[in-house]
């Protein structure tokens, strides 16, 4: 696999297993295998993907995954759904083929739905608002209701970007747990409408050689002190 003159090594992972063709900055394609849930491969890293709803594993066959746009879809207002917020795991497991930095982003979007009832009590058309949430603090990742493991401890950016805070040594297989489920956001529903909230979500995984760090990612030279 070549590379290109900067050694940049971009893996955008939006869940998919699709073959990337277009973007010239990635190397890497998408696999699916049983044992190991959604595997990028190139000829330096190999990063899985690994998503749950308890114990049901989150593959692009599953319909709470989105093919066209490449996301997972859960509720976040009924505890009783498949895919509720409360079950959901997400961990990512890379083996770095040179000695590499890596930082990840959630890209999470919350859809608040409203249906009102016409004079008829008959449902009108949807009327659908993103929502948009602050910091919670320790234990959410950053202005979101999806919580994080107690174990995940990286550098959060005004980037928005999670930077994980070792240096990846190269042939060695490091997992982290990302997110460990979520808080539901409230909901209401009488005479007038009914509301539902889901959460469109997806995944930039971002890898990169480890000494490269200031120049690509235009970090201080101390940010990992």
């Amino acid at each position: 696999m070549t590379f290109l003159k900067s050694n940049w090594i971009l893996i955008t992972v939006l869940f998919s297993i699709l073959f990337l063709t277009t973007c010239t900055l990635t190397y890497a394609y998408y696999v699916n295998q049983e044992s190991r849930g959604i595997v990028l491969v190139s000829g330096s890293f190999e990063v899985s993907v690994l998503a749950y709803f308890d114990e049901d594993e989150i593959t692009v066959e599953s319909p709470y995954y989105e093919v066209e746009n490449q996301v997972i879809v859960v509720n976040a207002f009924d505890e009783t759904s498949q895919n509720y917020i409360g079950k959901l795991k997400i961990s990512i497991e890379i083996i770095p083929r040179i000695t590499a930095r890596m930082r990840i982003q959630l890209q999470d979007e919350w859809l608040l739905t409203r249906t009102f009832l016409d004079e008829n009590g008959l449902p009108t058309v949807p009327v659908v608002e993103s929502v948009y949430h602050t910091p919670k603090g320790e234990g959410y990742y950053p202005f979101s209701l999806l919580k994080t493991d107690s174990s995940f401890l990286p550098i959060y950016a005004s980037d928005s970007y999670a930077y994980i805070d070792e240096v990846l040594n190269k042939n060695t297989l490091y997992r982290y747990d990302v997110i460990i489920g979520g808080d539901p956001y409230p909901v209401r529903s009488n005479y007038y409408y009914t509301e539902t909230c889901m959460v469109r979500l997806g995944l930039i995984i971002d890898v990169i050689q480890a000494n490269r760090f200031q120049e690509l990612w235009g970090l201080e030279e101390t940010f990992y002190n």
